[in-house]
């Protein structure tokens, strides 16, 4: 009896030896694997660290879709889809640039990569501007100062020149498309010139660079004459050759003459 009053004075169960309920509160019974509140804690953790991955791996899609990080890592080639020198594509970065100048402004100079358009315009204020264009079509503008003068439209370049020039240029001259730097677009320097490119590759370390007439045609090494001038070359020299031709048959006409009637129809 002293020891069943001690057991109860514990507050212990006779039949468990656990301590009894607190008198009020609900027994929480037998312990066991099964605990609600960890369980929910554990489901919380795993939609956060899904939620997360998800967040990570959009970001990271993005960015590896990102034409502007794609530039950024190097990734555009030159005949890659997405390259400005494609001609779909340097028609919208045209239309771009010919948004950004205003009526009675022109394009001072224009310099096209695969990844990058750098063109300084002049504002009919005469504000110098040098402005961007990114593979993505957007554009930065710096200030550059002031000009005047005259130079270059967009509608002035041909959009498939450059894309003409590359092809061309490697079959002729071995000029590999995926070692090409940059082309600039030259406006004729004397009245009567046409306008004309310039382009030039990485590789190889000599003979490098190039020029072409506006449209992509007559691709030919830098420094040598254009297809006008050699055409006018040319004329010049049949001329002389034919002036030559008539000078030698005349002399041997007059040599061969007797009479004064006869040198007369030698140099008629």
């Amino acid at each position: 009896m002293f020891g069943r009053e001690k057991e109860m004075d514990l507050g212990l169960s006779a039949s468990t030896g656990r301590p009894d309920p607190v008198p009020g509160s609900s027994d929480p019974g037998p312990s066991g694997s099964y605990q609600p509140g960890r369980l929910a804690l554990a489901l919380f953790t795993l939609a956060v660290l899904a939620a997360g991955a998800f967040m990570f791996v959009t970001v990271e899609g993005n960015a590896l879709d990102d034409p502007v990080k794609q530039a950024e890592r190097g990734e555009i080639a030159t005949n890659d889809a997405r390259s400005l020198v494609r001609e779909a594509n340097l028609t919208r970065a045209l239309r771009t640039l010919a948004g950004e100048i205003d009526e009675g402004g022109y394009i001072d100079s224009f310099r096209l990569a695969p990844t990058r358009i750098n063109a300084i315009v002049v504002q009919p204020s005469g504000q110098r501007e040098n402005l961007t264009i990114n593979v993505a079509f957007e554009v930065t503008a710096v200030d550059s100062g002031t000009g005047e003068g005259e130079g270059l439209m967009p509608s002035d370049i041909d959009p498939a020149a450059p894309e003409r020039i590359i092809r061309v240029a490697n079959r002729k001259f071995d000029l590999r498309p995926q070692n090409f730097d940059y082309m600039v677009a030259n406006e004729g320097f004397s009245e009567g010139e046409d306008s004309s490119w310039t382009a030039f590759w990485k590789l190889p370390l000599k003979d490098n660079d190039i020029s072409a007439a506006a449209d992509g045609t007559d691709v030919r090494p830098l420094g040598t004459p254009d297809a006008k001038t050699r055409a006018e070359t040319k004329a010049a020299q049949d001329a002389v050759a034919k002036a030559q031709r008539a000078a030698a048959e005349r002399a041997q006409c007059i040599s061969r003459a007797e009479t004064a009637e006869q040198i007369q129809r030698c140099v008629r």
